[in-house]
């Protein structure tokens, strides 16, 4: 940022990509909602409130996968805790569990479903064991 500050370059908004979320990297798995602490020791919106306040950026958004993460949820992270009781296991192309979040429903795939095609309409999260 403060290279674009020093030349000039006028930036509206900012997208945080893959790297800002709380996961295991050895692994890739999400081990929580949050930011990395590691990355990001004040928080968020720390990092936020600078940008914004710091360099005027209007609009800051971050990267998500709607699954949880490349390779699921960290089986003793946090999410896998705080959602425990809405997730069961399947059988898949890779063993995983499926929550639905909109409701907390949860349902197997059916025999010759896919993943990506359940995710794809916002209906899973796989968490990978």
């Amino acid at each position: 940022m403060e290279e674009f500050r020093r030349k000039n370059i006028p930036v509206s908004w900012v997208l945080l990509d893959d790297g800002w979320s709380d996961v295991d990297r050895k692994n890739g798995t999400l081990r929580s909602f949050g930011a990395d602490p590691s990355r990001f020791p004040k928080g968020l919106s720390h990092t936020v409130r600078l940008l914004k306040d710091e360099f005027g950026v209007k609009y800051v958004g971050v990267w998500q996968a709607f699954q949880s993460y490349w390779n699921g949820v960290d089986p003793n992270g946090e999410v896998a805790r705080r959602m425990k009781e809405s997730l069961t296991r399947i059988t898949a192309r890779r063993p995983g569990r499926v929550i639905r979040p909109e409701s907390g429903d949860v349902r197997l795939l059916q025999a010759g479903e896919s993943i990506s095609e359940r995710v794809s309409y916002g209906e899973a999260m796989v968490f990978e064991e």
